[in-house]
C-alpha cells in the first residue's frame, strides 16, 4: 500500500470531446482523477490529505512500485515539494521546468543527478498540503498551471527537491 494517496490529473469530459482527446495516448488506471480544464487545475477538487498527496498527469506513467518509492521519499521531507523528471522527445535531456503546457525552448533542463530545481512541472509531483493551501489563497489571481505553481513555489520556498530514484514516462513524446 502507498504511504501517501495518489491522484491523476484528467481533462474534463467536455475538453476530451472538444479536443478529441479520446484518441490521444493516455493512462488508464485506478487512481482517483482530478479534473482539469485547458491545463488549468483551478477548479480541481483538491483532496484534504495530510501531510500532502502525490499526483501524476494524465499522460505520465509510473509503475506501482516506483509510486511507493516516490511517496516514501516525499515523506523524508514532507513539507517540501518533490518532483521527478522524465525524458522528453526521446532525448538525453531530462525536463522538469516548463513554460506551461510542456517543455519548450525556454524550459529548464535538469542535469542527471541534480537534486534541486528552480522550475518544475506537475507531471510527477508530491504537494504538501500546507503549500497547496497557501497557494490556493492566491490562485484566483494566478490560475493553477504547471507554470504558475512552479514559479510561485520558487518565489516563496526556493528550489524544489528532485529525485532520480523513479523514472516516469511521458507517453506522448517518449518512445517506450
Amino acid at each position: 500500500m502507498d504511504p501517501l494517496l495518489w491522484y491523476r490529473s484528467w481533462p474534463a469530459p467536455q475538453e476530451i470531446a472538444e479536443r478529441q482527446l479520446e484518441s490521444v495516448p493516455h493512462i488508464v488506471d485506478y487512481l482517483p482523477k482530478l479534473l482539469i480544464t485547458d491545463h488549468n487545475y483551478r477548479h480541481a477538487p483538491w483532496p484534504p490529505n495530510d501531510p500532502g498527496f502525490c499526483m501524476l498527469e494524465w499522460d505520465v506513467a509510473l509503475d506501482p512500485i516506483s509510486r511507493r518509492a516516490f511517496a516514501a521519499e516525499a515523506l523524508i521531507q514532507p513539507r517540501e515539494v518533490l518532483v521527478a523528471s522524465y525524458r522528453f522527445h526521446d532525448t538525453e535531456v531530462c525536463w522538469l521546468g516548463n513554460d506551461g503546457g510542456g517543455p519548450t525552448e525556454s524550459s529548464i533542463p535538469l542535469r542527471e543527478g541534480q537534486t534541486r530545481t528552480d522550475s518544475f512541472g506537475l507531471g510527477c509531483i508530491y504537494i504538501p498540503r500546507s503549500v497547496l493551501t497557501e497557494f490556493l489563497k492566491v490562485m484566483d489571481h494566478l490560475g493553477f498551471t504547471d507554470y504558475t505553481f512552479g514559479r510561485w513555489y520558487h518565489a516563496h520556498y526556493g528550489q524544489a527537491r528532485a529525485t532520480w530514484n523513479v523514472h516516469p514516462q511521458h507517453i506522448h513524446d517518449y518512445t517506450l
